[in-house]
C-alpha cells in the first residue's frame, strides 16, 4: 500500500475545506474561523495534541469538536470539516491543514504572500512604502510577513513565491568574500 505524505493529505483537506467555503459563499467568514482555530491551536496546543493521540475514542473527539464549534460559533462548513478530520484521525496534521487553507485562500483572493527578513522593525512609513512598491511590481494585493533576523546584519531579504530579492548586508559580504576567494586562487 502506497503511503501518501502528510503534506499532500493536509493539502487535500485544505482544498476541500476552501471549496466548501466558496460553494457556501462564506470564504471570508470561514477564513476568520480558521484564524480563530489557529489561535486556539497555538494557545491550547496540549489539548489539541491530546486529541490526535490514537487512544482517544472518536465519539469523545466528536463531542469535543461539537462543543468547541458551538462555543466559538463556527459555521456548519468548519464544524463538519473538523468532524471529518477527527473521524479520519487527522488531528495530528490539523496545523498543516490550517496553514494550507490560509495559503489557498490567499491564492483564491489573488493576494501575494511576501516574507521580509530585516534586522530591525521597519517604521510605519517604510512598511507602507514597501507595500506600495510590491503591489505595483506584482500587480496584486500583498500581505507582508515581517521576520526579524539579526543574521541579515542590515538591508532586506524579500521572498514571494519562488523569488528572492536579497539586498542584505550579509549577502553583500558573502558576495565580496566569494570574489576575493575567486581572485586569490
Amino acid at each position: 500500500m502506497q503511503r501518501i505524505s502528510k503534506y499532500k493529505t493536509a493539502l487535500v483537506y485544505a482544498r476541500a475545506w476552501l471549496d466548501a467555503a466558496i460553494d457556501d459563499k462564506k470564504d471570508d467568514f470561514i477564513m476568520e474561523e480558521v484564524r480563530l482555530l489557529k489561535d486556539s491551536l497555538n494557545r491550547d496546543a496540549d489539548k489539541w495534541t491530546l486529541l490526535a493521540t490514537p487512544q482517544n475514542d472518536n465519539k469523545d473527539i466528536l463531542i469535543f469538536v461539537d462543543d468547541f464549534a458551538k462555543r466559538v460559533g463556527f459555521s456548519n462548513v468548519t464544524t463538519e470539516t473538523l468532524k471529518l478530520i477527527a473521524l479520519n484521525r487527522r488531528f495530528d496534521i490539523l496545523e498543516l491543514i490550517i496553514e494550507d487553507f490560509i495559503h489557498l485562500y490567499y491564492q483564491h483572493k489573488r493576494i501575494v504572500e511576501v516574507h521580509v527578513d530585516t534586522v530591525i522593525a521597519l517604521s510605519v512609513q517604510q512598511e507602507k512604502l514597501l507595500q506600495d512598491i510590491l503591489e505595483k511590481k506584482l500587480k496584486s494585493s500583498v500581505l507582508i510577513h515581517y521576520h526579524l533576523r539579526p543574521e541579515v546584519l542590515g538591508g532586506l531579504a524579500v521572498r514571494f513565491g519562488s523569488f528572492l530579492i536579497d539586498d542584505t548586508l550579509a549577502n553583500k559580504i558573502n558576495h565580496i568574500n566569494q570574489l576575493m576567494l575567486n581572485h586569490a586562487g
